[in-house]
């Protein structure tokens, strides 16, 4: 009997301090991501993939340094600055929780994004063919059937040109479209790993 109390105590320790640390990296999130659409305002075409990274690091940072006393709380010790291995393990959680938190300005900085709205009409794609269905998620997906049968997911990210077409999505299902959009690619946190993504930019109505 001692021991089956002993052993619920322990798991339910263990499970505290979990939702602890959980909480502490949400937290931290949550401040990372206002910050980091400061900093989008500040980003130019000049800007290299590095200094964007920089700048999310510095996000980060100072989230952490907002968060310093609970963290410290939660996981028995102070962000070690300089161990990479650390350093990069608390970002990469930390960018799983902002997935769910700020999912469309995370994306913003991935894969150099946050120069979308500067690409040259040559990076865009285009394909013409019916509007099958939406598939809602953190973003909407649209799916598309081109004229010659291939189907495609896209990704609904923000404002396009002709996004209206699609507000009423029971009406525009059936409707051929010509599309146009750019591949990104964004970090899936579900499989843990890059995936490309075709992402709308503009459609117009056949």
């Amino acid at each position: 009997m001692k021991y089956k109390i002993l052993v619920s105590l322990i798991l339910i320790t263990s499970l505290s301090f979990a939702q602890g640390k959980d909480k502490v990296l949400n937290d931290i999130a949550k401040s990372v991501c206002p910050c980091i659409e400061g900093k989008n305002s500040e980003i130019t075409a000049q800007d290299s993939p590095k200094q964007v990274e920089m700048m999310l690091g510095i996000c980060i940072l100072t989230a952490y340094s907002e968060h310093r006393e609970a963290y410290v709380k939660a996981f028995g010790k102070e962000l070690n600055m300089d161990n990479d291995a650390e350093m990069e393990a608390v970002g990469v959680d930390i960018g799983l929780k902002m997935a769910s938190e700020c999912p469309e300005i995370l994306m913003m900085f991935a894969d150099g994004d946050y120069e979308s709205d500067l690409e040259s009409d040559s990076a865009q794609k285009q394909m013409t063919g019916k509007l099958i269905g939406f598939k809602k998620g953190t973003f909407t997906m649209i799916e598309f059937q081109e004229t010659g049968g291939r189907k495609h997911k896209l990704v609904w990210l923000d404002y396009f040109a002709g996004s209206e077409l699609l507000e009423d999505h029971t009406k525009a299902k059936g409707n051929t479209f010509t599309i146009f959009f750019a591949e990104k690619e964004f970090y899936d946190p579900n499989l843990k790993e890059y995936r490309n993504y075709k992402v709308m930019r503009s459609i117009t109505e056949k």
